[in-house]
């Protein structure tokens, strides 16, 4: 892709890749943002957009949600290859957490990262979990968005053209434009994602299936006033954060709300441009985890 502001940086300066939203694009304004951030805290962002995501019609019918890790694997060997000199990092940011965690996960000790950032991740993708779980008030919205975004938009000819051919891929959907949560989207979609059943889909893809198996320095935060991402309260106490032996951190906030963490008086921040909260525990986290591992000559 195009180097941009980031040729000025050393080539050993640490590459952080960017794993975006559930609908995120290069368009978005946050994203944006964030790219610009990290280049001024000496980071040069590598934005991983899953299939679909990429401005252009889907060139098969075949995509996920969170994203299949074989994927995000490949695009961090890329960036590793293009600055072999520079440390790895990894930033998830709501869906996006799910293919850097299910990624790290399975990679444990061989991860490329040497570490990662998880903001406001759902945790487990399973039935009954995360996409069950999203308050009843923001339902529409986000199925509306999800709808539009991968059904109606862009990739719909190329949709329609494998739903004439497969009935599978048509049953899925159908179904997935019928349903009634989020949950029942995501699971009618299986097919398209190249499963043969929706436990199937699961258990290739859940993050939580991996997520113990994590080695590098990880920081994860998450607010108690998300309406998306509701399960992290549930993890206080559990051995992915307390008792566990790997080096991992749960940061649960009072508010924040979904990626937002504004802060200022009622959020003024998010008019100024500067760093949100969690922008910059992530960039200080990753400044001190690099800084530990130099000192324990790991870099």
């Amino acid at each position: 892709g195009k180097e941009g502001a980031g040729s000025a940086l050393p080539p050993d300066a640490p590459v952080l890749c960017i794993f975006h939203t559930i609908t995120g694009t290069l368009e978005d304004s946050p994203l944006h943002r964030l790219c610009g951030h990290a280049l001024v805290r000496g980071f040069r962002p590598v934005v991983c957009l899953r299939r679909g995501h990429c401005g252009s019609p889907l060139r098969t019918a075949k995509f996920h949600i969170i994203g299949h890790a074989a994927d995000a694997r490949l695009q961090a060997r890329m960036a590793q290859a293009k600055y072999p000199q520079a440390p790895l990092l990894g930033l998830g940011i709501s869906a996006g957490t799910g293919v850097l965690v299910r990624m790290a996960g399975e990679d444990g000790a061989d991860t490329l990262f040497r570490a990662g950032v998880c903001i406001c991740p759902g945790y487990s993708t399973d039935h009954g979990h995360a996409f069950s779980k999203v308050w009843p008030i923001v339902v529409p919205y986000l199925k509306r968005s999800l709808t539009n975004f991968f059904l109606d938009g862009l990739h719909c000819a190329t949709l329609e053209e494998a739903a004439e051919q497969d009935e599978r891929i048509s049953e899925g959907l159908r179904s997935a434009k019928q349903a009634s949560n989020v949950e029942e989207f995501y699971e009618a979609l299986a097919p398209l994602a190249g499963y043969s059943s929706v436990e199937e889909m699961h258990l290739a893809t859940n993050p939580m299936g991996t997520a113990r198996s994590m080695k590098a320095l990880g920081l994860v935060i998450n607010a108690r006033d998300d309406p998306i991402c509701t399960t992290a309260p549930e993890y206080i106490g559990d051995s992915l954060f307390d008792g566990g032996s790997d080096a991992r951190a749960l940061v649960l906030t009072a508010t924040g709300s979904h990626c937002a963490f504004f802060d200022g008086w009622s959020g003024a921040s998010i008019f100024s441009g500067e760093e949100t909260w969690a922008e910059r525990l992530s960039f200080d986290f990753f400044e001190s985890a690099l800084a530990e591992l130099r000192a324990q000559g790991k870099l």
